[in-house]
């Protein structure tokens, strides 16, 4: 299956890929019916208590092998960073979009980290921003955009909520 550029791992990690996106598909619609009975502080901390356990049980068979002595103060505030602003935090607020405007159109604003790891690499790094990559962010947003906006009711829905409010007036 290869091409002689990344072959199979390409393929292998195509499929990592489609399953993260399952799983993240499953963490979002069990967590709506989550967030009904609870407030999403303690459901994000349980979601990254468990991933912090089953990444524990990945690592323990090389954890003997690292050499804690030789880490710098940085690399633990790097870690702590990492721990907190891009897991829990970003995921605490997933969730409390989640709980406000169901899974559905807080799930559509994941695409919104792609376009904003593009702006960040320009702006911290450097990067030059190539057309497909503004043609790409910008057909993200427009997608987000058009999930999100209001629409007006179509004649028939018009129709059906004028029906129903002259039934409730009149009873």
């Amino acid at each position: 299956m290869g091409d002689g550029v990344g072959g199979g791992e390409r393929l292998i990690g195509a499929l990592f890929f489609l399953l993260a996106a399952i799983c993240w598909a499953f963490y979002t619609l069990y967590g709506n019916g989550v967030l009904k009975e609870l407030d999403p502080f303690p459901v994000t901390a349980y979601a990254m208590l468990t991933g912090a356990v089953l990444l524990g049980l990945f690592a323990a068979p090389d954890l003997m092998s690292v050499s804690w002595s030789s880490l710098e103060p940085g690399f633990w505030i790097n870690q702590f960073y990492l721990a907190l602003c891009p897991s829990v935090l970003a995921n605490w607020f997933y969730y409390r979009g989640v709980q406000s405007v169901g899974a559905s159109r807080a799930a559509m604003f994941m695409y919104i980290v792609p376009v904003s790891g593009v702006l960040l690499a320009v702006t911290l790094l450097g990067e030059r921003l190539a057309p497909v990559q503004v043609f790409g962010s910008l057909l993200m947003v427009l997608g987000i955009w058009l999930v999100n906006r209001r629409q007006e009711p179509s004649p028939v829905e018009r129709q059906r909520n004028r029906s129903a409010e002259a039934g409730v007036e009149q009873s």
